[in-house]
């Protein structure tokens, strides 16, 4: 099989993340969790997984731009011959890591993500369908060659439009996206969601939603609607 690197931004939601994990360290796959200055709660959980993953330590949150470039920098300078960028609020089912393996290894030129239904027990990663519109990358698939098209992800761009840029430079290149119908995933959500807004000045209201920027990475977060009022 090949030599797989799967990497998860980690902030908040301990119980979310533990987990993804779990869906991702029975298997040969190696596991890169980056602690995008997460709280307590889940230092304390990554650290119950010292010697079956590798944690790379950021003193902000980078968000899943920021992360995500650091995953691809380590699987592209590893050799890794498969690297995956996932989202740690998403639980892949099992026969994930074979099934994956088995369709970049046929089908080199395509991106994998996994689609949201519930598990099979014997998923066939041949049944699939190649998406042209919109589509949330939770989970990513792609090979060494793939990842070093698409980084870096530039840091001007919108914290979920990460994805976005990935599958447009690879689309681009002449990859598909293949979403697998039966090799799935569960997304949770919110793990990533910022939830304390310390500079509320920044705060603007934008369609019915509040939405924060942060004037060092020019990304905007999603603030849980009505926890905050803007400042008049």
């Amino acid at each position: 099989m090949a030599r797989v690197l799967v990497g998860i931004p980690c902030f908040k939601v301990a119980d979310q993340v533990r987990r993804c994990l779990e869906s991702l360290v029975e298997t040969p796959a190696d596991v890169m969790a980056i602690d995008n200055a997460a709280d307590e709660d889940v230092k304390l959980l990554l650290n119950t997984f010292e010697g079956r993953i590798k944690v790379a330590h950021s003193p902000i949150n980078e968000f899943c731009n920021g992360a995500w470039n650091r995953v691809l920098e380590y699987g592209i300078e590893q050799n890794y011959e498969v690297i995956s960028l996932g989202s740690s609020d998403a639980v892949l089912h099992p026969g994930w890591y074979e099934g994956m393996c088995s369709r970049l290894v046929e089908f080199p030129k395509e991106i994998l993500v996994p689609k949201i239904r519930e598990p099979l027990q014997t998923p066939d990663y041949r049944k699939v369908t190649y998406s042209e519109g919109g589509l949330a990358g939770y989970f990513m698939f792609m090979t060494r060659e793939a990842a070093k098209l698409v980084f870096p992800i530039p840091r001007d761009l919108f914290h979920w439009y990460g994805d976005s840029h990935i599958f447009k430079v690879l689309k681009e290149s002449g990859y598909k996206v293949a979403v697998t119908e039966e090799l799935g995933a569960y997304h949770e959500q919110g793990s990533n969601r910022l939830v304390n807004l310390h500079e509320t000045d920044a705060a603007i209201l934008h369609d019915k939603r509040i939405w924060y920027k942060d004037p060092q990475y020019t990304e905007v977060i999603e603030i849980v609607p009505r926890r905050f009022k803007r400042k008049s």
